[in-house]
């Protein structure tokens, strides 16, 4: 799939009647419209806000802020809200769901690798309560936390971070967990998909699933890759 950037599309593209056009960083993409949910256009009031006027029409031309969807690992069946019977019932405690998070254009105007040199230097090594690194890899990922008192009991406390750092030294993945005694304490996993597309992403999965975080990362940049549209300017 050859990815286009914006320049040169029709500002006449209009939106298909079950999703959301638009571009991600300059890329075009049709939305779905169960991925969609909370989806923000740029210059959309924020939450809670009255919008002031009609809603201009949209076209791949429209910057799109942020939105959120659910899907279900493996399979990465989507939660539609408007089929709820059709959601696979599960526990707190053996969740498969996971929660989305997009941002991108005015959502995230900061570069992809000072973005996470940023979330990098969030595990501080120095301070009143630092992270300690931990021995080997877990899963592959370095591990640092700081955490305090046994975490195997209720007064736990503190989080572990967990950084996949590539060849060249450099950030790819930030994953952070909270210390919870609970099979349904969660960990949000950030990453960016640049330089297929310029967004950010978090998903928050439950702790159980960590040893999947590299099928997690390639099934969700998987979805998020298949709202590109080819050829936009032809439509």
């Amino acid at each position: 799939m050859t990815l286009l950037p914006c320049t040169g599309l029709l500002a006449s593209a209009a939106p298909t009647p079950n999703g959301y056009v638009g571009h991600l960083g300059g890329v075009p993409v049709n939305i779905p419209r169960a991925y969609g949910r909370f989806l923000e256009y740029e210059g959309d009031p924020n939450f809670m806000e009255q919008r002031k006027g009609d809603t201009p029409p949209r076209d791949y031309h429209s910057g799109i802020r942020g939105f959120a969807f659910e899907v279900h690992f493996p399979d990465m069946a989507v939660l539609d809200v408007r089929n709820p019977d059709a959601t696979p019932k599960e526990t707190l405690s053996t969740s498969r769901w996971m929660r989305v998070l997009v941002w991108a254009n005015s959502d995230f105007r900061v570069d992809s690798e000072t973005y996470m040199v940023r979330m990098t230097k969030e595990v501080r090594m120095t301070g009143p309560d630092p992270y300690r690194e931990e021995p080997g890899l877990v899963h592959g990922l370095r591990a640092f936390s700081n955490i305090k008192d046994d975490e195997r009991h209720l007064g736990g406390s503190g989080e572990r971070r967990y950084l996949e750092v590539g060849k060249d030294g450099k950030t790819l993945t930030h994953i952070a967990c909270k210390v919870s005694v609970y099979a349904s304490s969660s960990c949000a996993m950030t990453f960016v998909l640049d330089p297929a597309m310029h967004a950010k992403i978090r998903v928050t999965f439950r702790k159980g699933l960590l040893e999947d975080w590299r099928k997690i990362k390639a099934s969700v940049s998987k979805v998020m890759l298949e709202f590109a549209v080819a050829n936009a300017s032809d439509k």
